[in-house]
């Protein structure tokens, strides 16, 4: 059975996977671009090479989700473990760090003007 789901952040896999992640990204590892949006051609101008508007960007990780049966199941002795399987992929789009980079710009502005205020009384 194949499911496609997004994995909930409160997990520790979810973390495992960000951090491999940022782990790729520091050691330059190849990414795989799931979608790109280029801007449209100018019929007038021959075609130059331009950067996307757009992307969707990402890596794919192997990781084993580990769990124990708690409850009703566990009768006596020591809880049964399970183990499965999964290939989790990390998406990053621009379009989500551009909106954070603009929050991040707006939260240092809002500090410099507060910084600026105590520092002239």
């Amino acid at each position: 059975m194949h499911v496609v789901t997004m994995l909930p952040r409160n997990t520790k896999l979810w973390g495992r996977a960000f951090e491999a992640s940022r782990a790729a990204i520091t050691a330059d590892e190849p990414v795989t671009v799931f979608k790109a949006v280029y801007p449209e051609l100018d019929p007038d101008n021959p075609p130059e090479p331009q950067a996307p508007t757009k992307e969707w960007i990402g890596r794919s990780f192997e990781m084993t989700y580990q769990w124990e049966e708690e409850g009703e199941r566990v009768l006596e002795g020591e809880p049964e473990r399970h183990d499965l399987q999964l290939r989790l992929v990390v998406v990053e789009s621009s379009t989500l760090r551009d909106q954070r980079a603009a929050s991040a710009a707006g939260r240092k502005a809002k500090e410099r003007e507060k910084l600026r205020a105590r520092a002239s009384r």
